[in-house]
């Protein structure tokens, strides 16, 4: 069945539009990035460690930075008391 749309002054014919109907157990159905998930998925988890890693590290250095910075104004406090 054609319709018929009003497009400025001229009627342009259309077509209407057909349903797609995608089988789930068709094979390839999530694409071309299907073949590349088994490849992604250890990545992913070795980014998420290696991450977490480096937060971990950071974390330990802040903390003796911070240990650090307070013994150094206890010595000052304790310089400036003298």
């Amino acid at each position: 069945m054609i319709f018929k749309k009003r497009i400025g002054v001229a009627w342009k014919k259309t077509v209407p539009k057909k349903k797609i109907v995608v089988n789930l157990s068709q094979r390839g159905f999530i694409g071309s990035i299907g073949d590349d998930i088994p490849s992604l998925i250890p990545l992913t988890f070795a980014l998420v460690i290696f991450f977490a890693a480096f937060a971990f590290a950071f974390n330990a250095f802040d903390q003796k930075q911070n240990d650090f910075d307070q013994k150094f104004a206890l010595l000052r406090i304790g310089q400036t008391l003298k």
